[in-house]
């Protein structure tokens, strides 16, 4: 069986104690990362009622083509309904 191909993404800014090299070193039996880990800008302002960051806003500023079979965006802004991850 093969494993699951994520690209794993930074969008905004995240604290510089953040080891990018011990994360693609990171060895799963299910999973591998795949490519460098990208920064984004966050190019648009929070927009959700309590300043988080909705979803349709967060999925704009997302690539629209990446190599894997799914993509993670770490950020440190907050998300709708007080979420920490989608």
């Amino acid at each position: 069986m093969s494993k699951v191909k994520i690209k794993l993404i930074i969008l905004g800014q995240l604290p510089v104690d953040l080891d990018k090299i011990k994360l693609t070193q990171w060895n799963s039996d299910i999973f591998e990362l795949v490519g460098q880990i990208d920064n984004y800008t966050i190019t648009n302002n929070a927009d959700g009622p309590s300043w988080e960051f909705t979803d349709d806003n967060i999925e704009t500023q997302l690539p629209d083509t990446f190599e894997g079979d799914f993509l993670i965006a770490m950020t440190h802004v907050p998300l709708e309904d007080n979420y920490y991850a989608r």
